[in-house]
């Protein structure tokens, strides 16, 4: 029997060693804060001081769309020190 793209995905998330088990690993250290917040959110900016967790959190939340969006196109940036140069 050949499993559907979908069936394969279904069945990895569920592993005990797979990518719903690293996430109920996040979900149970994490602070409310740090959880995705609810909706449909393409971008989701994390102001904080140092020492936050906000590289853990991204990563974290992007391994996870990653893994449950095949195919998905995900782009992390940030500001530089000092702001937005702006050219002239």
């Amino acid at each position: 029997m050949q499993l559907s793209p979908e069936q394969v995905l279904l069945a990895a998330l569920e592993a005990p060693w797979g990518p719903q088990a690293a996430r109920d690993g996040w979900l149970a250290t994490a602070r409310p804060e740090q959880i995705t917040p609810e909706g449909d959110w393409r971008t989701w900016l994390i102001l904080a001081g140092r020492g936050w967790g906000k590289t853990r959190t991204g990563a974290e939340d992007v391994a996870w769309f990653g893994q449950t969006n095949p195919g998905a196109r995900i782009r992390n940036g940030r500001v530089p020190f000092g702001g937005v140069a702006r050219g002239g």
